[in-house]
């Protein structure tokens, strides 16, 4: 039996014997596992970890970059393909529909500037793929955030006020960690505390547990920086491809105003006028033309603002999301874990 001699390292329940203690203390760590389980089987009876085992989840801290970075690739391949399978979609509906609406309906401005008339279309296709292929993106990151404040939810660490963890304490919270980690996957959280655990276990040092804390959070946080280039270049690209329509549908107006071949067209003699007057005008399909040459460019432009606009807001919410979880996952960590070892 432990008795502390100051009121702020006092424990909050009375003492009761070590094994007794553990097993209350695994209880209330690990709400998401069966009580009647033991949450480490490969264990040693005095509590200690079987260093099989602490091989074993090192090896599998090692070894999970290489299995992250294929998935996560594969990942972004999936979503590059559903981006071109969506966007042809899309573009088939608008071409199709370009083609059926009557000539110089509303129905057929709206096709057109969706993108309806090919091959000017196709920038328009190039704006839809980059949209779609940031929303996946998007998307797949907030899935992951979703499981991992599921693994924060499960209060892996003791949250009570003047609660303090001694080095056995602190190697059960690893064990019991690492059983969670079974249930629900490998997670920031769960590398945080396990880190964290496996420093102070190898030199007894808060401090330096702190430091492997702010190591592990900044190698997480680069990671997830890494997750987001599909997503910003897409976000980059939108304008660009606006930006390229206005250009190229200037630059076709302008050649097209230089094949114009006016049309010599005689106005209509008067009383006072003894012979017609002759008159250059533009015929209407070369008017045509120069007016679906400027509305690819404004229309172009168009599409990639309001694009673009719906992009930014969310990848900005997204990182704001990223950030204030990487936030306070470390902050959980510390001030439940590191901040409450008492040697």
């Amino acid at each position: 039996m432990r008795l502390t001699t100051s009121r702020f390292c006092r424990r909050p329940q009375p003492p009761s014997p070590p094994m007794k203690q553990h097993r209350k203390h695994q209880h209330y760590l690990c709400p998401l596992l069966p009580a009647k389980r033991a949450l480490n089987p490969n264990a040693t009876a005095n509590g200690a970890a079987n260093p099989a085992l602490h091989l074993c989840s090192l090896s599998i801290f090692i070894c999970s970059p290489k299995t992250y970075n294929d998935a996560m690739f594969s990942q972004k391949n999936n979503h590059i393909a559903y981006s071109f399978g969506l966007t042809a979609v899309v573009l088939l509906v608008v071409v199709a529909g370009y083609q059926m609406s009557p000539a110089g309906s509303f129905a057929e401005t709206l096709f057109f500037a969706l993108g309806g008339k090919m091959p000017e279309g196709l920038i328009q296709g190039a704006i839809y793929f980059c949209f779609f292929a940031a929303l996946f993106g998007t998307n797949a990151l907030n899935a992951r955030l979703h499981r991992e404040h599921v693994a924060y939810n499960a209060r892996l660490l003791p949250e009570t006020e003047q609660y303090v963890l001694y080095p056995e304490d602190v190697n059960q919270i690893k064990l019991n960690t690492i059983e969670v980690e079974r249930h629900l996957g490998q997670s920031i959280i769960t590398d945080l505390i396990k880190q964290a655990a496996t420093k102070f276990r190898s030199n007894h040092s808060p401090a330096e547990a702190l430091a492997m804390v702010e190591t592990v959070s900044d190698m997480h946080r680069k990671t997830l920086e890494r997750e987001f280039w599909l997503i910003n270049t897409c976000q980059t690209l939108i304008p660009a491809f606006g930006f390229l329509g206005t250009v190229l549908g200037m630059a076709a107006a302008i050649l097209n105003m230089g094949k114009v071949q006016p049309v010599v067209q005689a106005t209509q003699t008067t009383g006072t006028v003894a012979a017609a007057v002759p008159q250059a005008v533009v015929s209407s399909a070369d008017l045509s033309t120069l007016i679906d040459s400027l509305g690819t460019a404004f229309f172009t432009t168009i599409l990639a603002i309001v694009l673009g606009i719906v992009v930014n807001v969310v990848v900005k919410r997204l990182e704001t999301r990223v950030e204030d979880f990487l936030t306070g996952s470390k902050r959980y960590v510390v001030e439940h874990l590191v901040n409450r070892i008492h040697l």
